[in-house]
């Protein structure tokens, strides 16, 4: 069962996820709308009872010089399961 509860540090949502995500879908990355946007690649949600595929986009980055990190799965270490990490723009 996820446990979905108020991050301590930020105003999202926390998913715990009881196992790990399948292997990632191949996607097949379009070009670019645009020269300066980034794609963010695809990954799994947890929606509370099964694994679900969000297909990956490209996004135009806050600052020209920003990259992009990707979002991962990390084994939870308070709690056992696996913690959604979203990805964040660098720079």
């Amino acid at each position: 069962m996820a446990w979905m509860g108020p991050a301590a540090a930020q105003s999202s949502t926390v998913i715990i996820a009881p196992q790990p995500p399948p292997p990632p879908r191949t996607e097949v990355i379009p070009p670019p709308p645009g020269a300066a946007e980034a794609w963010q690649a695809g990954h799994w949600n947890w929606t509370g009872g099964e694994w679900q595929w969000t297909p990956g986009a490209y996004a135009a980055p806050p600052q020209p010089a920003a990259t992009w990190s990707a979002g991962q799965w990390q084994p939870n270490e308070s709690r056992s399961g696996y913690v959604w990490v979203p990805g964040h723009w660098n720079g």
